[in-house]
């Protein structure tokens, strides 16, 4: 199988121009100390970092797939094209599939956030497939090209996790669970100092707000941590929560909304077997005081590693 996996459009002067926007926003959040984003913004290849390590790292024991990365025009011809994020990439690769010049194209799930964007692009006929990173968001995607009497084939994407990477020197948590992280992705919101407040009277908490760290730093809060309150708006995945699984970190998320169907916005790959959910601080209290023997690393182990990741892709791909 030859894999071209496209990110940036094919024209060079497009793609250099994308590098000079990356090195500006390289800048713009370096002055902000977002370092989330100046962490992002470091992948020169486009797209999401993690989604493409886990797609590259995943495919290592597949031999019979060539992967290319960006590749010119004339060198994606015959080719499987995957585009995991980048519209006009989608564009330029659509353009192919309908000269008949690609085998398969496939795309997301970080092409775009909302199904009307950039002229319903993600429905175009062209797509054999549209990859979605969770139930949820493959809900919302079909009801609203329903609506607009459009139709994809839809199919449900996780990137994994490299568990190699997100292993706990502190395989076992305390029996007690004195240390709590706070993991804030809801910016100045009332609940996170009601959750501090209250919480802080018999255990001991930091608190980490989204974009004020790089992967290593979380991974350094996790190893301290002998469980998660996350507090958070809806994710399409929750790539955080995992890699406080893959930790063996037991997660208490805030649920502040859900879909129609009765789906977990804020972790819609929370199981019984790596946390609980919770919608008031009462809640969130009887939890901390009585908390279960879980162990989430396993969970990891059997779902979302890369490898099983790729596999996942790899399937997708074939068919």
């Amino acid at each position: 199988m030859e894999l071209s996996i496209l990110s940036k459009q094919f024209s060079p002067f497009a793609r250099s121009m994308k590098e000079f926007e990356r090195k500006a926003n390289l800048i713009k959040y370096r002055l902000l100390n977002d370092k989330y984003k100046i962490w992002s913004f470091s992948n020169s290849t486009g797209g999401h970092q993690d989604v493409f390590e886990s797609i590259l790292n995943g495919a290592i024991n597949y031999k019979d797939v060539k992967i290319k990365i960006n590749p010119s025009k004339n060198e994606v011809i015959g080719s499987i094209i995957y585009v995991p994020a980048g519209w006009r990439a989608l564009r330029d690769a659509i353009d192919l599939k309908r000269r008949g010049e690609i085998s398969k194209l496939i795309a997301g799930p970080n092409v775009c956030s909302m199904p009307d964007e950039h002229g319903y692009i993600m429905a175009d006929p062209a797509i054999d497939c549209c990859l979605f990173a969770s139930e949820w968001v493959k809900e919302y995607f079909l009801s609203k090209l329903a609506q607009n009497n459009k139709t994809i084939n839809a199919k449900i994407w996780a990137a994994g996790v490299d568990h190699t990477l997100w292993n706990p020197t502190k395989l076992y948590p305390n029996k007690e669970y004195p240390n709590v992280l706070i993991y804030a992705k809801l910016k100045k919101d009332k609940i996170v100092d009601l959750v501090c407040n209250r919480i802080q009277s018999f255990k001991e908490t930091k608190v980490l707000s989204y974009g004020s760290h790089l992967p290593s730093e979380y991974k350094s809060y996790l190893e301290w941590a002998d469980c998660v309150v996350y507090i958070g708006s809806a994710e399409t995945q929750g790539l955080a929560l995992s890699q406080a699984w893959s930790m063996n970190r037991q997660t208490f998320v805030y649920q502040k909304e859900k879909s129609k169907s009765g789906h977990n916005l804020c972790a819609p790959y929370l199981t019984n077997k790596t946390g609980r959910k919770w919608g008031t601080i009462d809640e969130l209290e009887f939890l901390l005081s009585n908390i279960e023997n879980l162990e989430p690393r396993k969970w990891i182990l059997e779902n979302q590693t890369n490898e099983i990741s790729f596999s996942n892709l790899y399937k997708i791909l074939a068919n």
